[in-house]
Parts: C-alpha cells; sequence; structure tokens
C-alpha cells in the first residue's frame, strides 16, 4: 500500500520518451553533493539510475522495488541494498509507488514542452497549407443586370467605373467578380522580406523602395544588394555550397530596409569570424555562423558590428607598436622581413 501523503507524481503515467535521448549535463553532476558525497566505485551506478529510468513508464521513474532496481542495473541485490543512501540519493518515491528524480524529471518536462511546441507549430503549418476554397457562385435567380450580355441597345453609363480602373490600376471589392494580381517583377527575392506588393513597396529601376512617414527618408535597395551580402557571407566563412534560401534573405533584406548598409552587414560577417564563441569555442562546440542569425535583428547587427570594431582596433594598435619598434633603429632587416611575414 502506498500511502497517500506522498506527493503526487510531476506528470501523467503515460509519458514515454518515444525517441527523445537522454543527456547527462557532465559539469552539472560533477558538482553536485551526490557525486561528491558517493564513492568513487559506486558513482557507476548511481549515474546509471538516471538513464536507466528514462526508457520506464511513465518516463524518468523507478519502481519502489530493490530488486527490480538491481537487475536493471546489472549488479546485485546485496550490493545495491548496502550503496542505496548513494546510489538512490536524489530519488523521491511519489504516491503512485515510482521513485522520481528532480533533475531528471526537469529534462522530461523540458520534452513535453517541446513536443507541445512542434505540435502548435504543425498546426499553424497544415493551417496555412490548407488550400483556399473558391466561393460559391450565386443562384441564376440572383444574378445582377451587369451579368447580362452587352448589346448595341444596351444602355452603358460610368457608375461602375472607379478611379483605379481609370488610371489603369486596379483593387478587389465586395461587389467584383474577379480579381487582378499584378505580375511579380524581378525583384521577387526582395518582397517577400519587406511583406510583398502589398504593404507599402513601390517598384524603382530594379530595387524596391518603402513607404514610410511623411518626414521619413526612404530606403531603396535591390536584390543584388542581398546577393552581395550573402556572396561575402558565404566567402568569408567558407561555406561555398550555401544556397540562398528564402529565410536567408528575407533576413538580410529586413535589415536593409531598416537603414544598414551593405558594407555595415559585411562588417557584421566579419566580426562573427572574429568571435570565438560562434566559431564553436562553446561548451557544445558547436558554430553559430549562418548569415540568418547574424542579420535576424537589430540587436545582433549591432553586436557583430562591435565585435568588428574591437578588432580592427586591436589590429591598429598591433600596427603602430610595430611602426613604433621599427622606427627606433635597433632592428635589422631579416628581422623585420619575419615580423611582416
Amino acid at each position: 500500500m502506498v500511502s497517500h501523503d506522498l506527493p503526487e507524481p510531476p506528470y501523467d503515467s503515460d509519458v514515454a520518451a518515444n525517441g527523445f535521448s537522454f543527456e547527462i549535463d557532465l559539469p552539472r553532476m560533477q558538482n553536485s553533493d551526490s557525486w561528491l558525497l558517493c564513492p568513487p566505485e559506486v558513482r557507476p551506478w548511481m549515474m546509471m539510475t538516471w538513464v536507466l529510468s528514462w526508457a520506464q513508464h511513465p518516463c524518468g521513474s523507478l519502481p519502489d522495488d530493490d530488486e527490480r532496481i538491481a537487475v536493471r542495473l546489472g549488479c546485485t541485490l546485496d550490493f545495491f541494498q548496502v550503496h542505496r543512501r548513494h546510489i538512490m540519493r536524489g530519488w523521491v518515491l511519489h504516491d503512485d509507488g515510482r521513485f522520481y528524480h528532480p533533475v531528471v524529471t526537469e529534462r522530461v518536462i523540458k520534452m513535453l514542452e517541446k513536443r507541445e511546441g512542434w505540435k502548435v507549430r504543425q498546426g499553424r503549418r497544415r493551417a496555412h497549407d490548407e488550400p483556399i476554397k473558391a466561393p460559391k457562385e450565386p443562384p441564376p435567380a440572383a444574378k445582377s443586370a451587369q451579368d447580362e450580355p452587352v448589346t448595341r441597345e444596351s444602355r452603358v453609363s460610368h457608375a461602375g467605373v472607379t478611379r483605379e480602373s481609370r488610371d489603369g490600376t486596379y483593387s478587389s471589392s465586395s461587389s467584383s467578380t474577379s480579381s487582378y494580381s499584378p505580375p511579380r517583377s524581378a525583384n521577387a527575392l526582395v518582397e517577400p522580406a519587406l511583406g510583398g506588393p502589398d504593404q507599402g513597396l513601390e517598384k524603382n529601376g530594379g530595387g524596391s523602395q518603402t513607404k514610410g512617414p511623411p518626414d521619413a527618408k526612404p530606403v531603396t535597395f535591390a536584390s543584388v544588394d542581398v546577393r552581395g551580402v550573402f556572396d561575402y557571407w558565404r566567402e568569408v566563412m567558407e561555406h561555398p555550397n550555401a544556397v540562398l534560401d528564402n529565410k536567408r534573405s528575407r533576413a538580410i533584406a529586413a535589415r536593409l530596409k531598416h537603414g544598414y548598409s551593405v558594407e555595415q552587414l559585411k562588417r557584421a560577417v566579419d566580426g562573427c569570424r572574429a568571435s570565438p564563441w560562434h566559431q564553436g569555442q562553446n561548451d557544445r562546440h558547436q558554430v553559430y555562423d549562418d548569415i540568418e542569425l547574424i542579420c535576424r535583428d537589430a540587436k545582433r547587427v549591432e553586436a557583430f558590428l562591435t565585435k568588428a570594431e574591437g578588432v580592427s582596433q586591436h589590429q591598429r594598435d598591433e600596427q603602430r607598436e610595430l611602426d613604433a619598434w621599427l622606427n627606433e633603429g635597433d632592428c635589422i632587416e631579416g628581422e623585420y622581413r619575419h615580423v611582416q611575414a
């Protein structure tokens, strides 16, 4: 019998890993009291309780049975009972008759949050991809006189002529039975990043111009600017096979729209290149140098510009020190060539 005074389980009993792997945070484990107080020969068994609990039902739990736990660990029951206080340190019995560890429980809850986020994004994607149903045609009795064929005897008026139709532009309205979509220009690469032609873009030459406030200076750029920033990033980061997809082009074009120049974005690429953390010197040994990350928002662009400026300042300081040393007259030609190399 299980006492009802015990805490309730932290999540439902049907939670399973279903493909999610359990990753051990070694620095966190080695700095914990459980690891420090556990004898070295018992530490592997304590760590195995975390790993084996991930495949249990519910995920991240152990049964309230020493013999079953010892069998799963692969040790004898006597060994487990002698070192039980170290092996099971941190595990708490709940009212469902199973043990839960706070660190493992934290990982399970993060896994459930990721699954929920995936479901939400998948639902939005499905809603976006569903085809739009065409409106039903009105019954024959509901058709107006506008649908009747025009003959030489028909009376014609200007009641249905709008200003847009006279000027050669078209707009959709509730009274029209068809809509006109203007053809996309050669700068289709830039338009998705700025919201498309329906959100205040005007074609001008080969570029795109945004409609801002009356006193604001318009920002103009062309798709060749996006390509120029991307090609520079691909060369500096040594990604010759990288592709300029919609996500990358939208990020670059958005920063150009906000007023950053092509040269500033190239300097931001240099700043990312000069950042040891973004080049893989981090706790995950992962490189974060994609152009979409660099141009994701103004905050990141400004941070990388600051890093690039710091590198340039450091190079200028070194050059001044070198020039001062050369001007002292104490160096010889061989030393000068060696330093220059």
